[in-house]
């Protein structure tokens, strides 16, 4: 049985200069300008937590251990740059950004 390389970088939550092996749409130090919106496909979401390690203002669990969104509405620029790490971090892909 071969193995598949996955089709997507990931961040890894270690120390060191990490925004440097951010992929480019994940970059918090990008100038954008943008609100960002975020959700989570919980048909995806198995439960990692990896996105409430990364941004535990933005992210927290339901009574199943599945990712929640605690921030209502635009995420404020501070916390901006975690919600990205944890979008970047996310196994299974479960968390969508939407830039307005």
């Amino acid at each position: 049985m071969g193995s598949s390389k996955p089709t997507h970088s990931r961040l890894m939550l270690a120390p060191g200069n990490w925004a440097a092996k951010l992929p480019n749409d994940a970059n918090p130090k990008s100038t954008r300008g943008h609100e960002v919106k975020v959700t989570i496909d919980v048909d995806r979401c198995t439960g990692h937590q990896m996105c409430a390690i990364a941004a535990p203002k933005v992210f927290g669990s339901d009574d199943y251990g599945n990712a929640i969104v605690l921030a209502e509405g635009d995420i404020p620029a501070e916390l901006q740059a975690a919600t990205r790490i944890a979008h970047a971090n996310c196994p299974e892909r479960a968390i969508i950004l939407e830039e307005v």
